[in-house]
């Protein structure tokens, strides 16, 4: 019955009930009149069905596991987004926190982080859940710090039994979050168990609550003290530890550094990478934009820095020359980002810092640099044309420390046409003669090949037998990701009318598209062709201190959107406007527009009707005073 519910209520598309809210949300978010039929009373309704849609997704889970009951708890988790809108949202619900909490359990964590990024600065929250909601367990740790604090100093008296048996279930449900949230620092699971039993049965107290939504919030947060004990980075490091013993203390360290980088829990995509890597060999990771493919190459990376030597020279064996890795990109922004992270991440992890140097340009690095003649740990990261060269001039120098070789961005081998072979310029041909050179040196030097790619699609299996020197290999594919995806256009008319047709695509899980169909058409604004800059203060709700006019113009061709610092007409004359664009969160049209005018880079983007829109649209007692 739970799961019938379930498909009745959270099917593929939106429910007519649950595209009415969705509209309603929309049009007051765009400080629009609501719709004629939506009555006040019907946002207790809407209520009401995602209270009975968690429910039966819990009932669901605990008779089937496997089956989808994520599902239901995300469709509740999106109600109770379209209800936290200030002019829906009761008063003194906590509305973003209930839905930031239903989808951290259905395991969208960027989409509950936007739903608490919206909560009003002005209003009364509880600190120690907004913080643990958002996976921040440095900031849950220092908010639980302040309310003992508080504790110590008396400045909370109960003044009844009643009051004193609520301060009590305060207390317990601090102690258990506490607990959990020092797990996650440490590593020491002793208490991790009884903490969210504890939590559990701490929820099933507050069904005789006095306030409306303390048992459902209760009973979301022990759910998701639950999702992140099952999904935190210490049991993946003691099964990296168990392969890779040497580096047990540096993937330990490893693992605190991240808790304080706020990345300690591990998502389904980073988990499947894990996995390949306690096996040790080559293999290629395609995931989604977003989905942690960094973290899986960093692991590697700290793994493969305290791997032995394969080829111990006869008579010195104990002679340690110092790890070195390779991290291959394809442009020199990309290389300066990871240069970034892995000096923010790898800090600390051993006695003796690890040397991460750049080598993506310039004239300042040569035969004579310090990181081919030291013997210390080092991590070079270059462009694809750097790393050609290195190994073709200087490879007889530190192939022979190489223990791991990342390749970013690998699907930019695939040949999209015959541009630049006759002259040797094209990047696809020389990735590929990169690629040989590593694989004939991999074969003498014995060291790991790690590809990474988020658009490799159909020419991941062969770029996995390729690096993998295997008929047999097959890709690490996941298809996860934590935000909510549009695929859809946007139409202006010679009038200055336009339409916004597009699909949600909120759900990959499980290999699976959500497509609920929405088309809206809006006449309040026009299309944006004119960028300029303004000063702040003059700016209002517009972001990023930019201003953007609409021009009318006439339906005939195509729109070609270039964009430039200085004030211009960014389209010729008589044409429409097609565009695709990526949102934060929809909060007006305007919004919407300055992301447009940001993404375009001057290409014509009229040639698919649909095109690709992402981004995270991610938009919650006396439990309410934990």
């Amino acid at each position: 019955m739970a799961r019938e519910v379930r498909q009745a209520q959270a099917p593929v598309g939106l429910t007519p009930a649950q595209a009415k809210l969705y509209s309603q949300r929309i049009r007051r978010e765009m400080e629009r009149e609501g719709l004629r039929s939506f009555a006040p009373g019907d946002v207790y309704v809407y209520l009401e069905d995602a209270a009975f849609l968690l429910d039966c997704a819990f009932l669901e889970r605990d008779s089937d596991a496997l089956s989808s009951w994520r599902e239901g708890v995300k469709r509740a988790a999106e109600i109770l987004e379209w209800l936290s809108q200030p002019s829906l949202r009761p008063s003194g619900s906590p509305l973003h926190l209930l839905s930031a909490a239903a989808y951290q359990v259905a395991g969208y964590p960027a989409m509950a982080l936007g739903e608490l990024q919206r909560v009003p600065v002005d209003e009364e929250v509880s600190k120690v859940l907004l913080h643990f909601l958002r996976a921040d367990f440095p900031s849950t740790l220092e908010a639980i710090q302040v309310f003992w604090r508080a504790q110590m100093q008396g400045g909370i008296e109960p003044r009844s039994a009643i009051a004193e048996f609520s301060l009590e279930a305060v207390r317990h449900s601090i102690m258990a979050i506490g607990s959990v949230c020092s797990y996650f620092r440490t590593g020491q699971s002793q208490l991790v168990a009884r903490s969210v039993a504890k939590m559990e049965n701490l929820a099933k107290g507050f069904v005789h609550s006095r306030d409306d939504y303390s048992y459902i919030l209760a009973r979301l947060v022990a759910e998701t003290c639950r999702r992140y004990v099952d999904t935190t980075l210490w049991p993946k490091i003691e099964l990296l530890a168990r392969s890779t013993p040497r580096a047990t203390e540096a993937l330990i360290q490893f693992a605190r550094s991240a808790f304080s980088n706020k990345r300690a829990l591990v998502w389904p995509a980073q988990s499947n990478g894990i996995d390949r890597l306690a096996e040790g060999s080559s293999f290629v990771l395609c995931t989604p934009t977003g989905s942690g493919k960094t973290t899986i190459a960093t692991l590697g990376i700290v793994q493969a820095l305290f791997t032995p030597d394969p080829n111990p020279v006869l008579g010195l064996e104990a002679w340690d020359p110092g790890s070195l890795i390779l991290y291959l990109v394809p442009s020199r922004a990309l290389a300066a980002e990871v240069e970034s992270r892995m000096e923010q991440d790898l800090r600390g992890i051993s006695a003796e810092p690890v040397v991460v140097t750049g080598l993506y340009g310039g004239t300042d690095w040569g035969p004579t640099d310090a990181w081919i003649q030291s013997d210390r740990r080092t991590i070079v990261i270059c462009t694809f044309e750097k790393a050609d060269a290195l190994i073709r001039y200087l490879g007889v120098l530190f192939l022979h420390r190489v223990r791991l070789v990342v390749i970013d961005e690998v699907h930019m081998v695939e040949q999209s046409d015959t541009r630049g072979l006759d002259d040797a310029s094209s990047r696809p041909y020389r990735l590929e003669q990169l690629g040989t050179r590593l694989l004939t040196a991999q074969e003498t030097h014995r060291f790991r090949i790690i590809a990474l790619s988020a658009v490799a699609a159909r020419a991941a299996p062969a770029l996995a037998r390729w690096l993998s020197a295997s008929p047999t290999a097959t890709p690490t594919r996941s298809d996860y990701r934590s935000t909510r995806q549009m695929l859809g256009y946007v139409e202006v008319s010679h009038v200055g009318n336009f339409e916004i047709r597009y699909d949600l695509m909120a759900s990959m899980m499980n290999g699976r598209v959500i497509h609920p169909s929405l088309h809206h058409h809006f006449r309040r604004y026009r299309a944006v062709l004119i960028k300029t800059m303004v000063p702040k203060s003059e700016c209002g709700r517009q972001p990023f201190g930019l201003r953007y006019t609409w021009l009318p113009r006439a339906p005939t061709d195509h729109a070609r959107l270039s964009l430039s610092r200085s004030p211009k007409a960014l389209m010729p004359s008589e044409l429409p406007v097609f565009l695709h664009w990526t949102a934060g969160r929809v909060s007006s049209f305007r919004t919407m527009a300055g992301q447009i005018s940001r993404m375009i880079c001057g290409r014509v983007v009229w040639r698919a009707p649909r095109i690709i829109l992402r981004g995270v649209q991610s938009n919650i007692g006396c439990f309410l005073k934990v």
